[in-house]
């Protein structure tokens, strides 16, 4: 009221004031009441009656609906109302497409709806199999459709179509295996689904209800991981008479059981203060099976668990981590360090480094001389790893290796002052772990006394499995229930996460990158995530998930899939309960082609289209200063200002 009453009295004045200029008084009176309508936040709503085209016959050509089609087009034809025709399978067009190879239902009503059609008459089989569901856009559609269904009912089908279980497990552990099963086409019964251990030959057998329309049901397995290594499962799904195929009944999976613990040799070229804490640390992990030597002179070492000299070390090829610790790279036993690293195993580097080489000059993740340098070297976490948190205090480091830098490649951890002290980087298939101090006993012995806490068995333990065959690109595991697909078939992958004790750790952020689409995963349990994709062309698909957990970035192996070319839809009866829903939700009828020739349109409801114009805009104070310049301009040239 206010603001009303204030342009009132303005447009009194004004005109008062311009009574013998009426131009001028025009364009302020202009002027103002545009202000007022502003203040006032005046809106102006337009309502205009929407024109419709005729009525629009989408026509399902897919290679389900090839033999139907004759009749089709006969029933079409008898319709005495005007209509366009248009087809569709992957998409939509104006003529029928021969062989089709998916159904689109989704793109069809979306292209036809843009044609503000009186409404829509859609043909077919309802099997949609390329897209996201119609049902998903059906809120969207502003215009009737009356479905006609073509063909007899579902088939008679029962399939696996998902199996939810961990990739690791440990021995002795009970592990459960669900599967989802999926029915059709049964009016009643019970079906019988096995599980197959061949190693033990051992049969589970489960039963579950057959249904009419399409139904899931979720079948759980309860098996104890008893044999380390791998175990192969059979899940197999007893045929019905008539089913419409075999080939989903039966799925093959892998469990890998660890009860073989990871293979550590400890090599150091003279005991030392680490010695006891580091060979401590790594006897007491129950995943680490340790082998411990020292050297005691030229041609004979210790070993520090039967407390006995011998002449020879084992082979570093039996062992799937090297530790050395304060040595001569010069003169270490084994020659073969690149070949160990080939073999995808991996090395960790503590304590005193002398005898440097040109070879490990070029594998180690640090760059430093055999000079040592004493002092106080404090520790500042850069990235988090296993125990070793950014922003936490740790004991100083006495004396470290001379640094000149770390490799372009070097994951650095770890600094003192602005010098690398913790780093690893990837080296041929394997991993070079670095700690650059020469006292990490000393190191581990101050933290127990300032925090009582044993930082060096995590810590040692967690490096261990990072470094490790086991570790390496095998704690995401991605694995597809179908290998095999075509284009325009929904793609589902799935994905587990694992922490370094090899139990399903989730919170992860993962993702698959291939042909500049990058599609993200979901967790669906605690450790396991689902990802879906559409399979765009032909070819091999080269999958790789990466991500984060918590805050380490882990890579999963590669997996392929394999995109065929050939047509894969096949006639599967008729999909009432979407064809049915469709009509419903757009306020549309349902019924079967053969009612075509006798159809005819309901009386079409007027429908508007409206839209509301603001005048809280920029233009709206653009046109005010353009109102007033002008009218500045005019009383200007009359010698009023």
């Amino acid at each position: 009221m206010i603001a009303l009453f204030i342009s009132i009295i303005a447009i009194v004045l004004t005109i008062v004031l311009y009574f013998k200029n009426p131009a001028s008084t025009l364009l302020r009176i202009l002027a103002l009441v545009m202000l007022f309508l502003l203040i006032t936040n005046f809106t102006l709503a337009i309502r205009s009656k929407v024109r419709h085209t005729p009525p629009i016959v989408l026509v399902d050509c897919s290679a389900s609906m090839n033999r139907h089609l004759p009749t089709i087009m006969q029933y079409i034809d008898s319709i005495t109302f005007q209509h366009t025709r248009l087809f569709f399978s992957e998409s939509l067009s104006q003529a029928a497409v021969k062989n089709g190879r998916f159904t689109n239902i989704t793109s069809a009503i979306s292209g036809a709806q843009k044609l503000h059609p009186e409404a829509i008459l859609l043909i077919s089989d309802g099997n949609h199999n390329y897209g996201e569901s119609p049902l998903s856009i059906i809120d969207e559609v502003d215009v009737p459709i009356h479905s006609f269904g073509v063909g007899g009912e579902l088939q008679k089908d029962v399939a696996i179509i998902d199996i939810s279980y961990p990739t690791y497990a440990f021995k002795d552990d009970s592990i459960k295996i669900e599967v989802v099963l999926q029915s059709k086409g049964f009016e009643s019964g019970e079906g019988k689904i096995e599980l197959t251990l061949p190693s033990r030959k051992t049969t589970l057998q489960r039963t579950f209800p057959l249904s009419d329309v399409v139904a899931k049901h979720t079948i759980d397995f309860t098996l104890w991981a008893v044999q380390p290594g791998q175990e192969s499962i059979h899940i197999y799904c007893l045929p019905q008479s008539d089913e419409e195929t075999y080939e989903n009944n039966e799925f093959d999976v892998s469990l890998h059981i660890l009860g073989e613990k990871i293979r550590v040799l400890y090599y150091s070229d003279h005991l030392s203060f680490n010695t006891k804490f580091v060979v401590r640390a790594l006897h007491e992990d129950n995943l680490i099976e340790l082998t411990p030597f020292t050297k005691i002179r030229e041609g004979r070492f210790l070993d520090l668990i039967e407390q006995r000299a011998v002449q020879t070390l084992p082979n570093s090829s039996d062992f799937d981590v090297l530790l050395l610790d304060n040595v001569n790279l010069r003169q270490l036993p084994w020659r073969d360090i690149r070949t160990f690293l080939n073999q995808g195993k991996g090395i960790l580097c503590v304590g005193r480094i002398d005898g440097l080489t040109t070879e490990w000059s070029d594998i180690l993740p640090i760059n430093i001389t055999h000079h040592m340098i004493k002092g106080e070297h404090r520790i500042t976490m850069v990235q988090p790893f296993s125990c070793l948190a950014v922003g936490e205090d740790y004991p100083p480091l006495v004396t470290i290796n001379r640094v000149l830098g770390a490799k372009e490649n070097a994951v650095v951890l770890a600094v003192t002052g602005r010098l690398p002290i913790i780093a690893y980087r990837n080296y041929e298939n394997g991993i070079l772990f670095q700690i650059n101090g020469m006292d990490i006993g000393l190191w581990q012995f101050l933290q127990v006394g300032v925090r009582q806490k044993n930082v060096l068995t995590c810590l040692l333990g967690d490096i261990v499995r990072f470094l490790s065959p086991l570790g390496q690109k095998r704690r995401l595991v991605l694995t597809s229930l179908q290998t095999n697909y075509v284009p325009g078939e929904v793609v589902q992958v799935n994905l587990q996460s694992y922490d370094r004790n090899f139990k399903l750790k989730g919170g992860g952020d993962f993702y698959i990158e291939f042909d500049e689409t990058r599609v993200p995963f979901f967790e669906t349990k605690e450790g396991m995530y689902e990802a879906t994709f559409i399979a765009e062309k032909g070819g091999v698909l080269e999958l790789q998930a990466t991500g984060r957990l918590d805050d380490e970035a882990l890579t999963s192996d590669t997996y392929k899939l394999f995109v065929g070319s050939q047509t894969k839809e096949t006639e599967q009866g008729f999909n009432a309960q979407l064809m049915k829903t469709i009509a419903e939700k757009t306020s549309g009828k349902s019924s079967m082609v053969e009612e075509l020739t006798t159809f005819q349109l309901p009386e079409s409801i007027e429908s508007y289209m409206s839209w509301t114009i603001r005048l809280n805009s920029p233009i709206t104070y653009f046109v005010i200063f353009v109102l007033l310049a002008i009218d500045w301009i005019v009383r200007r040239r009359r010698g009023i200002i």
